[in-house]
């Protein structure tokens, strides 16, 4: 998750995410699942009109993979993804404890930028 945001909000940005990403594990439906596919499908198909991120997608295919699948291809494994498999994923990995957070601020110590971060 990335969030650029006045350091005066951070207290209710950090309760927010952390809101957000354990919903994903519990309350997520399967009309929000279908609507996060056909915006990374549509994004996808966007992107790869340039010549530039096409070539950034056969590239990280190549080198990640050792093969490069048709763009189609790639949707169908996206369209395959099931909520039950959504949600394990979420309840293994959004969690406090797999939490790494950077910020830019006027934050003394360590100590000073915790008191910012609300862990749902």
């Amino acid at each position: 998750v990335y969030a650029g945001l006045d350091g005066a909000r951070m207290d209710e940005a950090s309760e927010a995410i952390f809101k957000e990403l354990k919903r994903a594990s519990e309350d997520i439906t399967e009309d929000e699942l279908d609507y996060v596919k056909d915006h990374l499908a549509g994004g996808m198909k966007l992107s790869l009109e340039n010549s530039s991120k096409y070539a950034q997608f056969v590239g990280r295919q190549e080198l990640f993979y050792g093969e490069v699948m048709d763009p189609d291809a790639v949707l169908a494994k996206y369209r395959a993804v099931t909520l039950d498999q959504v949600k394990d994923f979420a309840k293994t990995y959004f969690r406090p404890q797999h939490a790494a957070i950077a910020a830019i601020g006027p934050y003394g110590s360590e100590e000073e930028f915790k008191k910012h971060i609300h862990l749902a």
